[in-house]
């Protein structure tokens, strides 16, 4: 986790496991003190992979190639990607999700809005009759007047 200067590498032996020990770890011994038993090889080999990935494998993939590198694998969400640059973001008129019924249908739900009543012509058991107009305050210096609503 920690940075290691590469300058101890080509320092005594001695030096070099002394520092080591300090900085790596204390179990760390002669045989294993070489740069290459201690750098985190997969860190290393997946940084590259993403690198070579975003340089090369998936412009190649746009441009309808096919992988340059085939160790470095492409991601999950290129395929559905390539799909979407292939054919476009169509999005559907509203034409294609409504149809024109064939001749008048009758209407079997009521509207709120038309008072209750069915458009077909026929009255339900409870149709509203009018609205009760109400008459409104205005206040005035004080003085409250009635208002009458608007016919």
């Amino acid at each position: 986790e920690r940075s290691v200067p590469t300058a101890i590498f080509s320092a005594p032996i001695h030096e070099r496991l002394k520092f080591l020990k300090l900085w790596v770890d204390p179990s760390i011994g002669e045989e294993s003190c070489d740069i290459r038993d201690i750098v985190d090889w997969n860190y290393y080999r997946e940084r590259l992979s993403n690198t070579i990935r975003k340089i090369v494998t998936i412009p190649a993939a746009f441009q309808g190639v096919e992988n340059p590198v085939p160790r470095v694998i492409h991601p999950d969400w290129l395929q559905k990607a390539l799909y979407e640059h292939k054919h476009g973001k169509e999005q559907m008129k509203m034409t294609q999700l409504f149809q024109k019924a064939e001749g008048p249908q009758p209407m079997t739900a009521w509207d709120i809005e038309d008072g209750g009543i069915a458009r077909s012509g026929a009255h339900p058991k409870h149709a509203i009759k009018g609205k009760a107009k109400k008459s409104r305050l205005r206040v005035s210096a004080g003085m409250p007047e009635a208002i009458e609503p608007p016919p």
